[in-house]
């Protein structure tokens, strides 16, 4: 599969990979869009491009299930290839991806409580716990942290440059679904499964959906990350944002710092030698 480029006006280029959930990892290098970030190119090109109008996306967002608890949705800077590639080998069986264990559920859970204990504000937290194991609508009246989750600083209006906010773009409350009670009942450990960011559509508006069992086809899509223009959103660019738009992984950075470290070293040996030669 090949990237295409999709330019929007005052803003940089951002790439959409076409192939199943394995390929779009590979090809956007784990940077799937946000939804906040989708929300914003479909808030800046409504009527002049085709982006989120009548195609969704993968975001990277995960929500994790387990048997007699609510659903928890984690924020992810990069998506895991590892789940990427469990998830195509279930979907591709009709299967959802079990771990066997109710480990990933805690770890999700524990850290959407800690952020709640903290006061940390909805848009600015990882992790969340869903208020049922139910469909639920999010808007800025009805579940309103939870609107404010997923979609951030692209929440509301921005009366300063006359943005308007994602509620307003889909005429509407946005629909959360979830995998069946039923289904996550029967199933040892946690379901844990990627979320997708359904189109606009033809007046009918967007869901996010966590039940897709699509992950392995290879005619839906994900969009990668984008930065902010002066025209649109916030100037203001999180650590997590900035992290997720370095074209290389922490990893590979402080790979380099370690060898220009080392470089550094052996240049300071060599200079004491010649110094001692000297004298």
């Amino acid at each position: 599969m090949a990237l295409t480029k999709t330019y929007v006006e005052g803003i940089r280029e951002f790439s959409t990979s076409v192939g199943n959930l394995v390929v779009n990892v590979q090809e956007l290098r784990g940077r799937l869009t946000s939804i906040s970030n989708d929300a914003y190119k479909r808030i800046v090109t409504a009527g002049k491009q085709d982006v989120g109008k009548t195609k969704g996306t993968r975001v990277s967002m995960i929500v994790n299930s387990l048997r007699g608890e609510k659903p928890v949705l984690l924020k992810q800077e990069r998506f895991p290839i590892r789940l990427a590639r469990e998830l195509v080998e279930a979907n591709s069986k009709g299967e959802y991806f079990s771990t066997n264990s109710a480990r990933a559920y805690e770890t999700a859970s524990r850290r959407a409580e800690q952020e709640d204990r903290k006061g940390i504000k909805p848009a600015q937290r990882t992790a969340i716990i869903c208020p049922s194991q139910d469909n639920f609508l999010m808007s800025p009246d009805e579940n309103k942290q939870y609107y404010e989750f997923v979609f951030e600083d692209m929440a509301y209006e921005n009366e300063e440059n006359g943005r308007v906010s994602y509620f307003q773009l889909n005429k509407g409350p946005i629909t959360f679904f979830p995998i069946d009670k039923g289904i996550v009942d029967s199933v040892k450990g946690t379901i844990q499964n990627y979320m997708w960011f359904k189109s606009l559509g033809l007046g009918c508006g967007s869901g996010l959906v966590g039940d897709y069992r699509g992950a392995h086809l290879c005619y839906d899509r994900a969009r990668g990350m984008l930065n902010r223009s002066a025209e649109g959103a916030s100037q203001k660019i999180s650590a997590t944002q900035l992290k997720t738009e370095l074209p290389y992984t922490q990893r590979q950075i402080n790979r380099e710092l370690k060898r220009i470290s080392r470089l550094e070293a052996e240049i300071q040996k060599n200079r004491a030698f010649f110094e001692s030669l000297r004298q």
